[in-house]
């Protein structure tokens, strides 16, 4: 829906090229753990720390991902 509205394809790269440097190659099968029924939140493992992360989904037909958060955290 209006997830590339607040950041554009490019600007994910960028954003996820500079987390990866930080942070090393992550396990990203990490299960997601509900919060509600369009939101739930995950932590990744990595070589160097670990990313938490937050998925909503917006409550359209099929569901589409409306907004991603992930922030770097220390191991």
């Amino acid at each position: 829906m209006n997830f590339l509205l607040d950041r554009d394809a490019a600007g994910w790269a960028r954003d996820l090229t500079n987390l990866k440097k930080q942070v090393g190659d992550c396990d990203t099968a990490a299960p997601v753990s509900a919060i509600s029924a369009l939101s739930g939140e995950f932590i990744w493992r990595c070589a160097h720390g670990r990313v938490t992360g937050s998925v909503l989904l917006a409550p359209t037909k099929p569901p589409r991902i409306q907004q991603i958060a992930l922030e770097r955290k220390p191991p």
